[in-house]
């Protein structure tokens, strides 16, 4: 069987993602490391450089992505929504898509869409947490009274 070049470029593309995901990935378990580990000065520093270097492949990747993959109305109009969104207020650089359960397994939307929404609703205590923690934490900050 032949493949064609649609083919090629749409693993290229998948390829891509996946590794700016996993780039991702170890950005936030350098980050993690920096807060829950006591270390040297000598080791959060290496920790740093590590994560500058994998936020630099992920601009890296993600502007060779916007070539192999350009943009096209529909996600410009997301991208106009995200706009909007952040500018009221809103957190929107971690969005989920039914996409990225779809595209890596077997299954319609609608399991998709409960898998998602599972692993979110479990998100959400740890990182209400995290910013709990942080806040307090590392930068000193006194809860308001509810």
């Amino acid at each position: 069987m032949s493949t064609t070049k649609q083919q090629v470029l749409d693993k290229a593309i998948k390829d891509i993602q996946v590794d700016i995901m996993n780039a991702w990935k170890s950005v936030m378990k350098y980050e993690e490391q920096i807060r829950n580990i006591s270390m040297y000065e000598s080791d959060e520093a290496i920790l740093l450089l590590l994560i500058d270097n994998e936020k630099s492949k992920i601009e890296t990747l993600t502007a060779i992505l916007d070539k192999l993959d350009p943009p096209n109305p529909e996600t410009d109009d997301i991208e106009a929504a995200k706009e909007t969104l952040r500018n009221a207020g809103y957190q929107v650089d971690a969005m989920w898509h039914l996409r990225d359960v779809t595209n890596k397994y077997e299954c319609d939307e609608s399991t998709a869409e409960y898998i998602l929404n599972e692993v979110l609703d479990r998100s959400f205590e740890r990182i209400n947490n995290d910013i709990d923690d942080m806040a307090i934490n590392e930068h000193e900050l006194k809860q308001k009274e509810q």
